[in-house]
């Protein structure tokens, strides 16, 4: 179950004022016992045994006001 949300940032202004490669920041978020429970992936499908869960495949962060 995942406990921390990570969101990369990538800043363009040095490709863009100086050809260099963009930066890049990380921030983690700690996530509480709620939105783990929330994260935590569904079952899918099972074959003989083995219990197959989904796999988180995008994320997207909302502006405020959308």
């Amino acid at each position: 179950m995942p406990q921390k949300l990570s969101v990369i940032f990538r800043d363009d202004s040095p490709t863009i004022h100086f050809g260099d490669s963009p930066s890049y920041r990380s921030v983690q978020i700690e996530l509480t016992p709620e939105q783990q429970e929330r994260m935590k992936p569904r079952p899918t499908y099972r074959v003989g045994t083995t219990q197959y869960y989904e796999a988180i495949s995008k994320c997207f962060i909302e502006p405020e006001g959308a």
